[in-house]
């Protein structure tokens, strides 16, 4: 009798436990879904004005022709991608803690995903004066299955904490066909850098979330200190791990194998950046989009979101109908046939999936109108999501321009678009266009960075060559003002002016004489006088040489 009632004693008590902690799941669950919740939402109330600042601002960048109008709205776009960069991080964060970060495994171009990590850096690491090398095997396969989107955020990350934390010296990607065999390939990828290293106490630090390791002597670098645990978590996902060999004060290499599956196995050769790239060269040859007859809508509770939209599809000659609720945009399908509708998700009302849902009960859509989501709602399965509720696609807010427009080529007839940059230079006469090939080769042959001064002037030749011209006008006025504050000693206007010759020069593809002013620009913001007086002749004469040069190219 008394076992029996020990017994039900110790039943009871094990209930009770088990109830407790039953309880303490369900609140530890409901705690996580609402963590997600608010991400999600705390996503869409961030994402939304900061995809106003990052469009609008675009289409500053785009139609102003003030040079000093321009250089500010670079540093607007630098700040703001900034700005997103951390959001991102937080959210992927919160992706992979809760176990729904998504691997989605697609066949990639290798040369293609390392030309775009070559672009995200090299520009960065040129600004602090650094050395970016890209030590590439030449038998890693031309084609590989994986998730490419998830390797390069994971590279990126591991590039971008290099040059951070890099003041002089080099950053290295290396990237190795260890074996291949049975159809798969097993890369091997490293980055080193020169930089301050890790001190050995510190390295159980480095994977924890928020953590950021020697704050003191780091603390002037940006970042929410949750890179290398989103990096570890990817590469986990991914079947992989992240190994570290790091000298305090002389350098860091981080490094990682994966295992991928090859689809062509043909060796991609010697790496060249954007040499290789389809994707690079297409838009080059395609020169810009040029919309014809189509009709869109684009829907959104935010004023300033349409605004956004309709100048950046003005680019591509076409002015979208605009609604400002689910309610306005189905009266506006019932009396207009549209090709693409780009819907937003959250608004009052009727929300873009209950909009979408009404247009199709109505069977408004039966023409092939292609409804595409605009969220600013980053967060888990976002594709899968919005694919399964019936959108053909998704755009992410702030919206990218060059998405844009891809995403509106895959919706669009083929006779209701065109690239007309190619039908120009052929309509354009022969010598016009030998005339503009010839400027551009002597500008290159003579050391010029033709093919980054390009991408300021939006591939645009004749643009560039206007920019070409101002840049020689204003020889005469800046280089006067440069000796003049020389002579007085007046470092501090002197440090405006070279400020000033740097981003120009790096405008036009002149590197070298953009590293020599930044050179001068350091050195008289940290009073170095010295140094100033013992470049400064040759930095008058390579701005004189320069200009020479691009008289010689252009006439």
């Amino acid at each position: 009798v008394i076992l029996i009632v020990l017994l039900n004693r110790v039943i009871r008590s094990q209930t009770r436990m088990n109830t407790k902690l039953e309880d303490a799941l369900e609140k530890a669950t409901a705690a996580g879904n609402a963590k997600s919740d608010f991400l999600a939402q705390m996503s869409h109330e961030i994402r939304t004005p900061i995809n106003a600042v990052i469009g609008m601002n675009e289409m500053i960048l785009r139609e102003s022709e003030n040079r000093q109008i321009t250089e500010y709205s670079e540093n607007i776009k630098s700040a703001s991608e900034t700005l997103l960069k951390l959001i991102n991080g937080i959210l992927d964060f919160s992706k992979l803690e809760s176990g729904k970060m998504e691997i989605v495994n697609v066949g990639y171009d290798t040369v293609a995903l390392i030309d775009d990590l070559y672009y995200m850096l090299a520009e960065k690491a040129q600004q602090k004066g650094l050395s970016m090398v890209f030590d590439i095997d030449r038998k890693i396969p031309k084609t590989l299955y994986g998730d490419d989107v998830r390797i390069r955020q994971v590279i990126t990350n591991l590039l971008t904490n290099a040059v951070k934390y890099t003041e002089k010296g080099s950053v290295t990607l290396r990237m190795g066909c260890a074996e291949t065999s049975g159809g798969s390939c097993r890369l091997h990828i490293s980055v080193a850098d020169t930089g301050v290293g890790i001190r050995m106490e510190d390295m159980d630090r480095l994977f924890g979330s928020f953590e950021r390791v020697d704050e003191k002597r780091n603390r002037n670098i940006e970042g929410t200190g949750l890179g290398m645990s989103i990096v570890s978590g990817l590469l986990e996902m991914m079947g992989s791990r992240l190994e570290v060999d790091s000298t305090y004060g002389k350098g860091s290499t981080f490094s990682f194998y994966l295992d991928q599956s090859v689809i062509d196995e043909k060796p991609i050769g010697k790496y060249e950046p954007g040499h290789a790239s389809p994707g690079r060269e297409k838009a080059a040859h395609e020169g810009k989009l040029c919309i014809k007859g189509a009709d869109i809508l684009a829907v959104d509770d935010n004023e300033m979101n349409l605004t956004v939209v309709k100048g950046l599809l003005k680019h591509c000659n076409v002015t979208p109908d605009t609604a400002q609720s689910g309610k306005e945009c189905v009266e506006k399908v019932l009396k207009k046939h549209y090709d693409i509708i780009l819907m937003d998700h959250m608004m009052p009302g009727m929300d873009g999936v209950e909009t979408l849902n009404e247009l199709k009960k109505r069977d408004l859509l039966r023409n092939k109108t292609a409804v595409i989501a605009l969220t600013a709602n980053a967060i888990v399965g976002a594709r899968d999501k919005y694919i399964a509720e019936g959108f053909v696609d998704y755009l992410t807010k702030p919206i990218d321009p060059d998405k844009l427009e891809a995403m509106i080529v895959k919706y669009l007839p083929e006779e209701k678009y065109e690239y007309v940059g190619s039908s120009q230079a052929e309509k354009a006469g022969k010598e016009d266009v030998k005339e503009e090939k010839s400027f551009a080769e002597k500008l290159e042959e003579s050391g010029f960075n033709v093919s980054a001064a390009r991408v300021f002037a939006m591939n645009d030749d004749e643009f560039y060559k206007e920019i070409l011209g101002t840049y020689v006008e204003e020889k005469t006025e800046k280089l006067a003002a440069i000796k003049k504050f020389f002579e007085e000693k007046d470092w501090k206007n002197y440090e405006i002016y070279v400020h000033s010759l740097k981003s120009s020069s790096k405008t036009i593809g002149a590197d070298e004489l953009s590293a020599m002013a930044l050179s001068h620009e350091k050195a008289a913001k940290e009073g170095r006088v010295d140094d100033i007086i013992s470049g400064y002749e040759e930095l008058v004469k390579k701005y004189e040489d320069v200009v020479n040069t691009i008289k010689g190219a252009i006439g």
